[in-house]
């Protein structure tokens, strides 16, 4: 398989927790049975979250230093977030007696950072128009284009964020490591309790309700203000007579998922008949989740690319619509199109890109214009139109990766990638078949004073692609 260069949004504890808001007592018992249970983080200005579990299963979840009251009596366990740079508080279990206040309080030390991220990666770029235009990346940086300059955002994380959503509804969402999630009302950022402390690769509308998914299979949708679990099980089908062949767990059998369609949820599973060590992507495939009249989720794989190699769904087109204007691309720059398979149903199906330098390299990110044309980008630094029905033509072919591009129009391209700090428009006419590529300067990041809450590192070669990569 040809290398592919990689990066791990580096994390630790991704599972997947399912529970309720920290404003939600866990149980409805008896005014004798209930006590007051205090969660203090020391420092708490490292917004560190926190789960807490009590003996029946139920679980809250919540950041910073909080009281609990009227909760149940019994056991309780807290657990606290990794976060790179510091040692993580040991697990906690006490009992919480009937009428009485429980303090449990976990204490970060300082431990052995890894690398840090250079300061000014930026990994998605998205707006609504061209003069709002906004991008994502390290160190919870946030900026936006007012059709003028880029300037930062302060979000008072150091948190890598790596993904753009916009709602039908026009609002504005972002997500990234250990389950951070900010939206944007029309009037400023605020952050958003996932419930889970998983590392959130993903962000969209999946049948018109927005989705957020990520590490080990986290999925949830957000309903009625909040974010809640969705159905575990996932069944595969045989593709001709529609017969049960299998079924997963969402968080268990997935590895990750990575982005949102209006028609399917991409990323990968853990192939159950692998028998070799599932380093990387080895051990995985490519898959599109759906709805399934029995089950909560439909598991549909992705056709191998002729040999055994794992290939993973990493970014996608969504278009309500009209079904053949979406669009997947791979880990291996495969290319799938939604399309009629001759029986009336929609699937997921190969299309030939052939590019002659990038050909095999990740499509990371992928924007179709208003009369239907493909612009990508890949791993390996090239920006790639695709006109309907056209052959591919390279607009930019540089040597660093790119991971995001929106456009207002053709000749209005923003690309991102990993520059520091730096940020590529393209002025694109494909009548003229001309391409204007001009660099620009994002806002100086702040100084790096501590190492950031998530880091990245490259995996080595053959071990692909983040975001599951070998870990420590």
């Amino acid at each position: 398989m040809k290398p592919i260069f990689s990066i791990l949004l580096a994390m630790g504890l991704a599972g997947l927790l399912v529970g309720c808001s920290a404003d939600d007592p866990l149980t409805e018992p008896s005014g004798a049975d209930l006590g007051t249970l205090v969660i203090q983080t020391v420092p708490d200005s490292l917004g560190a979250q926190w789960t807490c579990t009590h003996e029946a299963g139920e679980v809250v979840t919540g950041r910073r230093d909080t009281t609990l009251t009227d909760m149940a009596v019994g056991t309780y366990t807290l657990n606290w977030e990794d976060l790179f740079g510091y040692t993580t508080p040991s697990p906690m279990t006490r009992d919480l007696l009937a009428d009485s206040t429980l303090t449990v309080t976990g204490v970060y030390g300082p431990g052995m950072p890894p690398p840090p991220l250079p300061n000014g990666w930026l990994f998605d770029v998205l707006g609504t128009a061209a003069d709002d235009v906004y991008a994502v990346g390290t160190e919870g940086t946030l900026v936006h284009f007012d059709g003028t300059a880029w300037t930062r955002t302060d979000l008072g994380v150091a948190s890598t964020l790596v993904a753009l959503a916009r709602t039908a509804a026009g609002d504005l969402w972002a997500c990234g490591e250990k389950g951070r999630l900010f939206h944007h009302d029309g009037m400023s950022w605020e952050a958003e309790i996932f419930g889970t402390v998983a590392n959130l690769y993903a962000l969209g509308d999946y049948g018109g309700v927005l989705h957020a998914g990520g590490l080990d299979g986290a999925l949830r949708r957000y309903q009625g203000g909040v974010w809640e679990p969705v159905g575990e099980t996932i069944v595969s089908r045989d593709r001709v007579t529609d017969a049960p062949l299998d079924t997963f767990q969402l968080s268990q059998d997935l590895a990750a998922i990575t982005t949102v369609n209006h028609f399917g949820i991409g990323g990968a599973y853990r192939r159950p008949d692998y028998t070799g060590d599932p380093l990387g992507l080895l051990g995985t495939q490519g898959m599109v989740l759906s709805e399934d009249p029995v089950f909560p989720w439909r598991l549909d794989p992705l056709d191998m690319n002729g040999t055994d190699a794992s290939e993973w769904v990493l970014c996608s087109t969504s278009d309500s619509t009209h079904p053949d204007r979406n669009y997947l691309g791979t880990s291996t720059g495969g290319l799938f199109r939604l399309q009629d398979d001759g029986t009336g149903r929609l699937r997921w199906q190969r299309q030939t890109l052939a590019i002659a330098r990038g050909q095999g390299a990740g499509i990371r990110d992928l924007w179709l214009d208003p009369a239907g044309n493909l612009y990508l980008v890949t791993e390996v630094g090239q920006v790639v139109y695709l006109p309907e029905g056209g052959a591919a033509e390279v607009l930019f072919d540089g040597s660093t990766p790119l991971m995001g591009v929106w456009g207002v129009d053709p000749a209005n391209l923003w690309v991102v990638g990993l520059w520091e700090n730096r940020i590529l428009h393209l002025a694109h006419d494909p009548g003229a078949g001309t391409a204007l590529a001009t660099m620009w300067d994002g806002p100086e990041p702040p100084p790096l004073l501590f190492p950031a809450a998530v880091g990245a590192i490259f995996c080595p070669s053959g071990s692909e692609i983040w975001p599951q990569c070998p870990k420590d």
